[in-house]
């Protein structure tokens, strides 16, 4: 069974965050009646940044009434990581925080960073929970802690209003530490504390130019080029596994990579800078090497991606990488399933 499709099987109640898969994705007529008739027939405008700091209170505290006010009716829901289409809708959205959080009552997601422009907020989460039930529904003798860093991407209406969201997890992270699939269990994030930072003000001068010149040059493998874009101390985190890499350590890692991904092109889809920050969204096409010598098979793949940016005096200090394992797992398994394990007999 390929990976993605064991997780929406296993895990129904751990996949509001990776993968929606119910409902018909429409808005419902009644629910915008309800929503109507609170906000007494016409939207109060909020500063999108203060909304969605509201939704996640909202979602921490259960109250399913200011989780309804803080999307509009229309809203778009998707994660681009993720094998299954967007899903649209008011009400879809909300049933599925709702029985998320009722599946999982202890859990909770801190805003660690949050940026906005114009429309545009953008806010690097934790989500952090205790899973004290099986698949089954048997509690466990031992309960897990579980979780993982995510980032939001979210569009707002002239009314402040969530009317897109793009989530960037990985989501084979919450399966490994449950045991549910094979791999090295990330570790469980830590809980922000305090507030969450909060970048403002205009984008430091070049800053765009210089986020989209750097995925320029990851394309081409120009690290001569990149690292002296770098600030001293620079530093790659792989938000996925709590991994932290200084320059040197990055570069022998993507030359290593090259043996088993290549021609690798990176198109960038947004880029927004607010402050000393700038988030890059990507879609990475590539091929990847599965197996070796003559059974070796080239794999087309497609990587969606967005990393948060920080720069100091022009220079680039710290990259923090969202990509997704499954993603790339769902593209190359079942060919990876059909190279046989010379080590195994079939007789055994």
């Amino acid at each position: 069974m390929r990976i993605d499709r064991l997780i929406a099987v296993t895990l129904p109640c751990l996949t509001l965050f990776f993968c929606i898969s119910c409902g018909d994705g429409k808005p419902d007529p009644g629910m915008e009646a309800q929503h109507q008739s609170r906000t007494g027939g016409a939207s109060s405008k909020t500063d999108p940044i203060q909304n969605f700091l509201n939704l996640i209170r909202a979602y921490n505290d259960s109250n399913v009434e200011d989780l309804l006010d803080a999307y509009t009716i229309d809203t778009f829901w998707q994660v681009p990581s993720a094998p299954r289409p967007p899903v649209r809708g008011h009400k879809i959205v909300v049933r599925q925080i709702v029985a998320f959080k009722i599946k999982l009552p202890e859990s909770t997601i801190k805003v660690r960073r949050i940026f906005g422009k114009e429309n545009m907020v953008v806010a690097q989460v934790v989500m952090n929970a205790v899973q004290r039930w099986d698949a089954q529904g048997i509690q466990k003798q031992k309960p897990v802690e579980v979780g993982c860093e995510m980032l939001y991407v979210i569009q707002a209406d002239a009314d402040g209003k969530v009317k897109a969201t793009l989530l960037y997890v990985d989501q084979s992270i919450t399966p490994k530490q449950l045991g549910l699939i094979y791999g090295e269990a990330p570790p469980v994030p830590a809980k922000p504390k305090g507030e969450p930072e909060k970048v403002t003000g205009p984008a430091d001068k070049g800053i765009e130019d210089l986020a989209a010149k750097v995925f320029e040059l990851w394309g081409k493998s120009d690290y001569d080029e990149i690292e002296k874009m770098t600030a001293s101390g620079f530093r790659y985190d792989d938000m996925r596994y709590g991994i932290s890499w200084d320059f040197a350590r990055l570069k022998a890692n993507r030359v290593k990579e090259k043996d088993v991904i290549s021609d690798a092109v990176f198109d960038v889809k947004q880029v927004i800078a607010v402050g000393q920050y700038a988030l890059v969204r990507y879609i990475m096409k590539a091929k990847y090497a599965v197996g070796s010598g003559e059974g070796k098979k080239i794999v087309p793949i497609t990587i969606h991606g967005a990393d948060v940016l920080e720069f100091r005096n022009g220079k680039l200090a710290r990259v923090e990488a969202y990509t997704s394992e499954m993603e790339l797992n769902s593209q190359i398994s079942d060919v990876a399933a059909a190279e046989p394990d010379a080590s195994v007999s079939p007789n055994k």
